[in-house]
C-alpha cells in the first residue's frame, strides 16, 4: 500500500511541476483559436453558433490571445460564424456536439471584405483535445440501432472500457467501474439522481427512442463531479426540434423463436416465453394553429412505453431425498454422528421418534426430486419449472422554451411504473418475490447568458422510488403459514402480520429462506445545483455548488419471521440436522420498525480551465465535499458509542440523532492537461481525489437494534446441543443477551486516489486509436466487522464472546482498502463510408479485501483483514468489446421498387464481448473455527491451485468436477483455513448479439422499419461460477449459465 500512496502523490508533484501536464473540465461547450495565414492570433472577432435543429443562438467574442469558449450549449449540430472586419467570414457546417463534450473548432482568417466567405465542412471528433476526463459517448445511432437486451439503455454502458455490468439484485441495476464497487456509481437521467440511496442502483428503464446518447465517465472527471467513486452514467433524453419528427414501435420476444436454455430437459417441450414491449414517441415545436407558433422557441417531446411479458424457466435445486425425508441417510458416504451419543446412527438411519414433526411439517413446501439419481444424490436432483412475468408501463415528457438567445428553460418527468413476480425466478415457490414498485424524477433547468463573458447554469430536480418486496404468502396466503408450523415464539406471521415462513438454511441444499421479503421502501433526492461561469481572456472559470438531500425510508429486518440454520455441525450432515430438528443457529422473530434515515450531500466547487499555449489546455480544479451526518427522522434507531458497549440514544423518539461525526475535511484537488501535437495527435493526463459516504442501507437497519426490536442469536454448541424446533431458544430462554448492529461514530467518507494517462492518434477520417492507463488506490471502504466474535478455540460460543453483554456484534466499520490498475486500447471509428465502429481491449488488475457491508462483506478473520487481500469478485483480467453499425451498400439508390423496397436499406449491427472468468472463492458450510460465523471460512490449500476443467455429467447437462478436490482439505479443528480468497477462476465469457433492419420509405420523412435482434446469436454456452462450498456434493458442479440464443421482432413507424 505505501508504494501505490507514494506513486500517487508523486504524480500529483508531476502535475504540479510539469507545464504539459494538466486538464480542461468545461461541460458541453465549444471551443477554439483564431488565427490570421500567417499564424497570428486574431482577437475581438465575433464568434456566433446556431443550433440547426432549434436555431438557438449562441455569441462570444474571441480574447487578446485569440480564443473563444461558448460553455452550456445544448447538444445538437451547430453552424459555427466568425466574421472581423477585414477578414472573410469563416464558416464551419455541421459541427456536431454531445453532453460534457468540449468541440474545438479552430478558424484561419483570410485577408477580405466580410462579405467575402470561407465555408468548411466539420468532420466528427474524434479526439478529446480540450479535457482529460476518461469518458465514453454513446449517441442516438447506437442507441436506436445495436440490440439491446430488453431495450435497456443502461447495459449500453458494459459496452465501454472499465464497465462492467454489475448486480441485478432487488433494487435494481448496478455497475462496476474502474475498479469500484457496484453501490459507488452515479447513475443519472439528464444530470439527476436515477438510483436508490439504500444502494446506488436503478430501477428506471428510459425509453430507448427517448435517448439522444448515454455519457460513461470513469476518471479524470472534473471538480464539477463528485460524491462517487466508479462509473458516472448519465441518460440525456431527446428534445424536440423545429421538425415534427417520432415513432411508434413494436417488439416481440416468443419462445418459438428460441434456442432451448441449455439446461432445459429435452425430453420436456420447450419452455413458454413471450414478451411484447410496444409504444412510441414523438417531438417537435409547439404549434398551436391560430394561437401560438412555437417554432425556434417552444418544443416538446413525449414519449409512452409498455412491456407485458411472462416466461417459464428451469433452475435446478438440491432437494431432500424420498429416503432423506423418512431420516434414512444409507444413500450418502458420510457417517451420521448421533449428536446425544456421540456415535454413528447404524446404517445412516435416524429413528423415527427421533424425527422432528416440525421438520416434517416444513417438508411440504419442499418439491419431490425429478432428476435422476446420481453419484452425489441430492446434488441438484430438482429442477423448475418457475414461472416469471414483468409488467412495466412509463411515461417521459419533456418540454423547451428559448426566450430569445440568453435564456434556456426545460423541464422534463419521467413516471415508471411496473409489477413483476418471481424475480430471481426461484425454484422453491416459498421463495419467490414479487415486486410492485413506482419511479418518479423531474428536472427543471434554467440557462442565462449573463454576459458574452458570464454565463450560469441551475438546476433542480427530484427522484423518488416506492417499492415493495412480497413473498407469495403475503401476496396469495396463507397468512398463518409460519405460526401453522407450531414453533414456539416463532408465530411473527400472525403477531407482526408478516405472512410467511421463519427463514430455514440447511447447507448445501435449497433454502426455505424468505426472510428479505415483505419490506417496504420509499427512497428520495432532491437535488439542487448551480453552475457559473466566466470567461477572462485564456481563462474559463466555473464555480458552483451541487447539493443533494437523500432519505430513505425503509420497513425491514433480515429475518422478521426468524431464522434457523443448519449447517451440519451437529451431524456432520446438514439434512440431517434438519431432520432431528437441531439448528447450529437460531434468531427469534422481530418486528419490522420502520427505518427513516437522511442527510444532505453538499459539494462546493471552483475550476479554472485555461489555454496556456494554442496547444495547451491546462486545469485546476478544487472541489469541497460538505456531507452532514446522516439523521434519523422517526427518532426510532439506536446503535453503540465508542465503547462499543453503552447504546445510544438514551431515550426515544431520538428524532434527529445523528449516527456520525461530521466528515469535514474532505478536500478534492482534481488536476489535468492535454497538449495537441498538431491536428492528430493528443497526449492527456490527470489526476484526482474523490469522496463517496456510506449508503443508506449502513443505517436503515439501526431500527432493528435494542430497546425498540431487539433481535438475539442463539447458537448451538455442536457438542452438547441445546437448541431444536421444540426448545428454538435453549436452556436460555426467550431472553437472551441481544445482537447490536452499528457503524462507527467516526465513520470517514470512502476516498479513491485516481491517475490517468493516454494518447489519441487518428488514423484516418472519423477514425482514432486511443491507449490508456488508468490506476487508483481506495481507502476507508466499508465492511460488517462482526467485533463480539470469539478467537477459535473449542467449546461453546457465547460464553467465549470479548463482551458479555451482546451477542453478535456487527459493526459498520470503514478500513479496508482496494487498488485497481487498467491498460486499456481503443480503437473509435465514426460514421464513414457506413461505418461505425468502437472496440477496445482491456488490461485490469483489482484487487480488494471484500465486497460492501450490504452485501456481505466480511472477512473471515474478523481480527486480521489483510488475510483476505486479493482479486475482487469482479476482477476481470481480459475483455474485449466491440460494438458495429453498417449500413450495406448495395443498390441504395436504385429507381427500381424492386431493388428499392427489398434489397436496398438493410444494415447490420451487433455487440461482441469476449472475457476472462470471474474469480471463485472457495468456502466452508460449517463452522470448523467454532467462532460462530459460517460461510467465509476457507479450507486449506494443499495442492497446486487447480484450474477450470469441468466435465459433462452423463445423467443432466451439468458440468460436474470443474476443480480438483484434492487440492484441498479441511483445516484442523478451531482454525481458519490457508487458502487464498477468490483463488480460483470460473469460465469465461464470449457472446455476439446481432442485429438486421431494412427501412422501407413510404413517402416524404416517412418510413417503416422491420428489424430482428439476435442475443447470444452464435447459442455459445456460457456457463455461470461452479458451486465452490468445499465438501458439499455440488463442489465443482455448474448447474446454470446465461441465456442461449434469443430473437426479437420488431417493426417500428418512424416519421
Amino acid at each position: 500500500m505505501r508504494r501505490r500512496l507514494s506513486l500517487s502523490w508523486g504524480f500529483v508533484v508531476l502535475l504540479l511541476s510539469t507545464p504539459a501536464l494538466a486538464q480542461l473540465a468545461n461541460q458541453t461547450a465549444l471551443v477554439g483559436t483564431v488565427t490570421d495565414s500567417a499564424g497570428l492570433v486574431v482577437p475581438g472577432a465575433q464568434v456566433v453558433a446556431v443550433n440547426l435543429g432549434t436555431q438557438s443562438r449562441y455569441e462570444a467574442t474571441t480574447s487578446a490571445d485569440g480564443t473563444y469558449t461558448i460553455p452550456f450549449v445544448a447538444i445538437g449540430r451547430y453552424d459555427i460564424t466568425i466574421a472581423l472586419s477585414g477578414f472573410q467570414t469563416f464558416t464551419a457546417t455541421g459541427v456536431e456536439v454531445a453532453t460534457d463534450q468540449v468541440v474545438r473548432t479552430n478558424a484561419v482568417m483570410r485577408v477580405g471584405g466580410v462579405a467575402e466567405s470561407v465555408k468548411v465542412e466539420a468532420a466528427a471528433q474524434v479526439l478529446d483535445t480540450d479535457r482529460a476526463t476518461i469518458a465514453e459517448r454513446i449517441g442516438e445511432r447506437q442507441v436506436e440501432n445495436l440490440p439491446i437486451v430488453g431495450r435497456n439503455v443502461w447495459s449500453l454502458a458494459s459496452t465501454t472500457p472499465g464497465v462492467l455490468a454489475g448486480l441485478n439484485s432487488d433494487i435494481g441495476l448496478s455497475f462496476r467501474g474502474a475498479g469500484q464497487r457496484e453501490i459507488q456509481n452515479s447513475l443519472s437521467l439528464d444530470g439527476i439522481n436515477a438510483s436508490a440511496n439504500l444502494l446506488a442502483a436503478t430501477s428506471m428503464r428510459p425509453i430507448a427512442d427517448a435517448v439522444e446518447e448515454i455519457q460513461v465517465q470513469t476518471g479524470s472527471t472534473s471538480a464539477e463531479y463528485g460524491s462517487y467513486l466508479g462509473v458516472h452514467i448519465n441518460v440525456v433524453t431527446k428534445s424536440g426540434t423545429n421538425d415534427l419528427r417520432g415513432s411508434i414501435f413494436e417488439f416481440f420476444q416468443d419462445d418459438a423463436l428460441d434456442a432451448r436454455g441449455h439446461f432445459e430437459n429435452r425430453a420436456n417441450p420447450k419452455n413458454p416465453r413471450r414478451r411484447n414491449q410496444f409504444g412510441g414517441h414523438t417531438g417537435g415545436p409547439v404549434v398551436i394553429p391560430g394561437l401560438y407558433d412555437g417554432r425556434n422557441r417552444t418544443f416538446f417531446m413525449g414519449a409512452y412505453e409498455g412491456v407485458r411479458g411472462e416466461a417459464i424457466t428451469s433452475p435446478f435445486a438440491s432437494v431432500p431425498t424420498p429416503l432423506m425425508r423418512q431420516g434414512d441417510f444409507s444413500e450418502i458416504r458420510t457417517a451420521i454422528r448421533n449428536p446425544f451419543t456421540g456415535q454413528p446412527f447404524p446404517g445412516n438411519v435416524i429413528p423415527q421418534a427421533l424425527l422432528s414433526p416440525v421438520s416434517l411439517r416444513l417438508l411440504n413446501y419442499y418439491p419431490q426430486p425429478n432428476q435422476a439419481a446420481t453419484a452425489t444424490i441430492a446434488a441438484s436432483n430438482f429442477q423448475g419449472p418457475s414461472a416469471n412475468t414483468d409488467n412495466v408501463d412509463q411515461v417521459l415528457t419533456r418540454v423547451d422554451q428559448n426566450l430569445g438567445n440568453r435564456v434556456r428553460l426545460n423541464v422534463r418527468y419521467n413516471w415508471h411504473d411496473s409489477f413483476n413476480s418471481n424475480v430471481f425466478n426461484a425454484a422453491i415457490p416459498a421463495t419467490a418475490v414479487t415486486q410492485p414498485r413506482v419511479n418518479k424524477n423531474w428536472l427543471f433547468a434554467y440557462t442565462h447568458t449573463l454576459s458574452p463573458r458570464l454565463h450560469n447554469d441551475f438546476r433542480i430536480g427530484y427522484h423518488r422510488i416506492d417499492f415493495d418486496t412480497l413473498n407469495p404468502f403475503a401476496v396469495s396466503g396463507p397468512a398463518t403459514a409460519g405460526a401453522d408450523l407450531g414453533i414456539a415464539g416463532f408465530d411473527g406471521d400472525v403477531r407482526f402480520n408478516n405472512p410467511g415462513l421463519p427463514s430455514v438454511n440447511v447447507s448445501n441444499f435449497a433454502s426455505l429462506a424468505a426472510g428479505g421479503t415483505n419490506w417496504s421502501q420509499f427512497d428520495t433526492t432532491f437535488q439542487t445545483s448551480d453552475v457559473l461561469a466566466y470567461t477572462r481572456g485564456a481563462h474559463n472559470v466555473r464555480a458552483g455548488f451541487d447539493l443533494r438531500r437523500m432519505a430513505t425510508g425503509r420497513r425491514a429486518a433480515n429475518d422478521p419471521r426468524g431464522l434457523f440454520s443448519f449447517t451440519g455441525d451437529i451431524t456432520g450432515y446438514a439434512m440431517a440436522d434438519f431432520m432431528l430438528g437441531l439448528p447450529r443457529t437460531v434468531i427469534p422473530p422481530t418486528d419490522q420498525i420502520l427505518g427513516h434515515v437522511g442527510g444532505w450531500r453538499n459539494g462546493f466547487f471552483v475550476n479554472d480551465a485555461w489555454q496556456a499555449t494554442r496547444n495547451l489546455t491546462l486545469s485546476l480544479g478544487l472541489r469541497y465535499e460538505l456531507n452532514s451526518p446522516v439523521r434519523t427522522y422517526e427518532g426510532r434507531a439506536s446503535m453503540l458509542a465508542e465503547d462499543f458497549e453503552t447504546i445510544i440514544p438514551s431515550s426515544f423518539p431520538a428524532k434527529g440523532f445523528a449516527f456520525t461525526r461530521a466528515n469535514n475535511k474532505d478536500i478534492a484537488p482534481r488536476l489535468g492537461a492535454t497538449y495537441r501535437l498538431g491536428e492528430k495527435t493528443v497526449l492527456r493526463t490527470g489526476f484526482g481525489i474523490y469522496y463517496n459516504p456510506n449508503q443508506m442501507n449502513s443505517f436503515t437497519f439501526l431500527t432493528n437494534n435494542p430497546p425498540l426490536a431487539a433481535v438475539t442469536t442463539y447458537t448451538s454448541d455442536p457438542a452438547n446441543p441445546t437448541l431444536s424446533f421444540e426448545h428454538p431458544t435453549g436452556v436460555v430462554g426467550p431472553a437472551g443477551r441481544p445482537d447490536m448492529i452499528s457503524p462507527t461514530r467516526k465513520l470517514p467518507s470512502a476516498r479513491k486516489d485516481q491517475w490517468s494517462v493516454d494518447v489519441q492518434r487518428t488514423l484516418g477520417t472519423g477514425t482514432a486509436l486511443d491507449v490508456q492507463y488508468v490506476g487508483s488506490n481506495t481507502s476507508h471502504l466499508d465492511r460488517s466487522f462482526f467485533n463480539n466474535t470469539p478467537q477459535p478455540g473449542p467449546g461453546a460460543v457465547d460464553p467465549r464472546r470479548p463482551s458479555q453483554k451482546f451477542r453478535s456484534r456487527r459493526i459498520i466499520q470503514n478500513d479496508l482498502i482496494s487498488d485497481y490498475d487498467a491498460i486499456s486500447v481503443i480503437l473509435r471509428r465514426r460514421m464513414s463510408r457506413g461505418l461505425q465502429a468502437d472496440a477496445s481491449y482491456t488490461w485490469s488488475r483489482t484487487r480488494d479485501m471484500a465486497t460492501h457491508s450490504n452485501g456481505g462483506g466480511a472477512t473471515m478473520d474478523n481480527y486480521d483483514i489483510d488475510r483476505d487481500y486479493g482479486p475482487a469478485n469482479w476482477d476481470i483480467p481480459h475483455r474485449f468489446v466491440a460494438s458495429y453499425i453498417y449500413d450495406l451498400p448495395f443498390v441504395k439508390h436504385s429507381p427500381r421498387p424492386l431493388l428499392k423496397y427489398i434489397v436496398a436499406g438493410w444494415q447490420v449491427s451487433g455487440v461482441t464481448t469476449i472475457q476472462s472468468g470471474a474469480p471463485v472463492n472457495v468456502t466452508l458450510s460449517t463452522d470448523r473455527a467454532n467462532i460462530g460465523i459460517t460461510g467465509l471460512q476457507r479450507p486449506d490449500l494443499v495442492g497446486p491451485v487447480p484450474s477450470l476443467d469441468c466435465q459433462p455429467n452423463t445423467t443432466s447437462r451439468e458440468q460436474i468436477n470443474c476443480y480438483d478436490a484434492s487440492a484441498f482439505a479441511l483445516p484442523a479443528p478451531f482454525t481458519f483455513g490457508n487458502a487464498p480468497r477468490n483463488v480460483l477462476r470460473g469460465p469465461g465469457f464470449v457472446s455476439t448479439d446481432l442485429a438486421m433492419m431494412k427501412s422501407i420509405p413510404l413517402g416524404g420523412t416517412v418510413e417503416f422499419q422491420v428489424r430482428a435482434e439476435i442475443f447470444n446469436a452464435f447459442n455459445k454456452v456460457n456457463f455461470n461460477n461452479p458451486n465452490a462450498t468445499f465438501g458439499s456434493q455440488s463442489f465443482g458442479r455448474i448447474s446454470s449459465a446465461q441465456n442461449m440464443r434469443q430473437m426479437q421482432l420488431g417493426g417500428k413507424l418512424i416519421f
